[in-house]
């Protein structure tokens, strides 16, 4: 269902609204946009006008695209992009299309304008995640398609340089037997969350010597989110290329190990290109994996 119309009509009706005073601390829920210098996000409480889910959600797209009179915050939404569309799925991923000039906009305050938009949105019950279209192709950064959103996947600070990430990763050993776990350090990167560099980093490989990539090379991370404590990969068909001398285990528990060392992730439910794959080699791919040790060298 496209609703581009519908944004324009609750433009109008707000726009006299949005001479409030900042200060205001009451509301139903919150509205992040951005401070003067376009550098972090900035709260402001916001009532709703309709009782209505639909209406709503243009509520908030509205409101992310205002700035204050006084100069005060910023549009979370700069005024060169335009939300064409957007649709609301029954599992509650609300998908965005917005016009080519996304691209335009600079690398620091796409962060947060991203964040703003998720953490917004998501406050509705209705909508538990966001994915981000630029008219008819998936959002993609530096090559990697960003997938679905949800507002923990964001740091409180966000926009905020944190250096480096430690994370334990497990390769296999040089018999092919067993997991290795091994401690690096990954750069951090504003344009990704946590899961999305741990696994990313699987996917190239070890840089120690006796340690063995367990993952295709050429495989690419479709989507990723965690939800309620679970982490939800898709995969590309590329991931299906298995190794022949790599077990399948060593391959899956390779990816729900290290994923399962990030402290808001327990259980990993794979796909590939969207759909659930019975089998992994002969490993049943359907299934929701949690660690095993047993797989891990002492």
């Amino acid at each position: 269902m496209k609703r581009g119309w519908m944004l324009l009509l609750c433009l109008t009706l707000l726009l006299c609204g949005c001479s409030r005073k900042e200060s205001q601390v009451e509301g139903d829920c919150v509205v992040y946009l951005l401070d003067q210098g376009k550098t972090t996000l900035q709260p402001m409480a916001y009532r709703y006008r309709s009782e209505n889910t639909d209406d709503r959600i243009n509520e908030l797209f509205t409101m992310l695209m205002q700035s204050s009179e006084e100069g005060s915050y910023s549009a979370a939404i700069p005024s060169g992009v335009n939300l064409i569309n957007w649709t609301l799925s029954e599992s509650g991923t609300l998908t965005c299309v917005f016009s080519p000039a996304y691209y335009d906009v600079a690398t620091s305050e796409e962060v947060l304008m991203r964040a703003a938009i998720v953490k917004t949105l998501t406050q509705l019950e209705a909508v538990s995640a966001l994915e981000f279209y630029v008219m008819e192709e998936p959002l993609t950064l530096n090559g990697t398609a960003v997938g679905t959103m949800a507002a923990e996947q964001f740091l409180e600070d966000v926009g905020v340089s944190v250096g480096t990430i430690k994370c334990t990763l497990y390769f296999a050993n040089a018999a092919k037997t067993k997991l290795v776990p091994v401690q690096v350090e990954v750069e951090a990167d504003d344009y990704y969350t946590s899961e999305q560099l741990v696994l990313a980093t699987l996917i190239q490989g070890p840089t120690k010597d006796g340690c063995y990539a367990t993952v295709p090379k050429d495989t690419k991370i479709n989507h990723i989110v965690t939800k309620d404590s679970i982490c939800y990969v898709d995969l590309s068909s590329e991931f299906m290329n298995y190794q022949q001398d790599m077990p399948a285990e060593l391959t899956i528990y390779s990816i729900v190990n290290s994923l399962a060392e990030l402290t808001n992730v327990s259980k990993v439910v794979f796909t590939v290109e969207g759909s659930t794959r019975n089998l992994y080699i002969n490993l049943d791919l359907s299934q929701i994996f949690e660690r095993s040790l047993e797989l891990v060298e002492e």
